[in-house]
């Protein structure tokens, strides 16, 4: 019996931590909160509401959010620790960008610029599928 009122304890204080968690895996993912409520067919002031104000899960969005941020349900929740997943095949670019870590800020801006301008030349048939590698870079760098 005690076990289970300390893991309904643990549950629920991790669910509390939704908003902060959302927003932490939000930007991980590249994605600014205009990004996700479009995604999601709400306002951005919603997303900016469940980020800071609320904290718990909109029961109607759970398994919309899942899917937007590719994440399974435990890690949203919280239940199970965040874990960042990259594609093995864009590997070698985070480690790089990991490394651009070490250049002073001004060359940090003058990488992220020109990769900007090569990603320009992409086709995006759905910019909102695909974040920008300019801001996905600036979590990474944390370029001020």
């Amino acid at each position: 019996m005690i076990v289970i009122i300390l893991c309904m304890r643990h549950m629920t204080s991790t669910i509390k931590d939704f908003g902060k968690r959302l927003a932490e895996i939000r930007k991980a993912r590249g994605l600014s909160q205009r990004d996700l409520a479009r995604e999601l067919g709400i306002s951005n002031r919603m997303v900016a509401y469940y980020e800071a104000q609320t904290q718990y899960v909109p029961s109607n969005l759970l398994i919309p959010l899942t899917k937007i941020l590719k994440i399974p349900v435990e890690e949203l929740l919280g239940v199970k620790n965040f874990k960042e997943y990259i594609n093995p095949q864009a590997k070698s670019l985070w480690k790089k960008l990991r490394k651009a870590e070490l250049l002073p800020k001004k060359d940090q801006k003058a990488l992220l610029d020109h990769l900007e301008a090569l990603l320009q030349r992409v086709p995006q048939s759905e910019p909102s599928k695909i974040p920008s590698l300019h801001k996905a870079a600036q979590q990474k760098i944390k370029v001020g």
